[in-house]
């Protein structure tokens, strides 16, 4: 059973680093926009929508990095200290909690894409300071 949780591990901490890669670096530019980080501020512009990628892609990137090098290790040493269901209890609530991490990492794109681009997806200007 520890051998699936660590599998599953390894699984989202993947699908975490290659969503991210894929956002980052691979959205596509046709008009469609049909594959990537899809709400509703980010369909609103071309701009808007390379901003939501790259920004999105980069937490997701970190986040499955980050998941990969302190789950495996963290699981490893609950496993030879406290046992199986310790270990199997610490990975479950783990991925839970990188699961909590990519969806908030979605808000707060959402959140800075409302801050940085006005109804119709135009970026908003920076006034400056007199």
């Amino acid at each position: 059973m520890f051998g699936l949780f660590l599998i599953i591990d390894i699984i989202m901490a993947a699908a975490a680093i290659l969503g991210g890669y894929y956002m980052r670096y691979r959205a596509p530019k046709d008009e469609a926009m049909k594959h990537g980080l899809r709400i509703s501020g980010s369909l609103k512009s071309r701009e808007a929508w390379e901003f939501a990628n790259i920004s999105c892609g980069r937490s997701w990137m970190a986040v499955g990095v980050i998941e990969i090098c302190l789950g495996m290790p963290i699981a490893m040493m609950m496993y030879w200290w406290k046992g199986e269901s310790i270990a199997i209890a610490l990975l479950f609530v783990y991925l839970e909690f990188f699961t909590i991490i990519q969806c908030v990492s979605v808000i707060n794109v959402s959140r800075s894409i409302s801050d940085k681009f006005d109804e119709n997806g135009k970026p908003i200007e920076k006034r400056s300071k007199k």
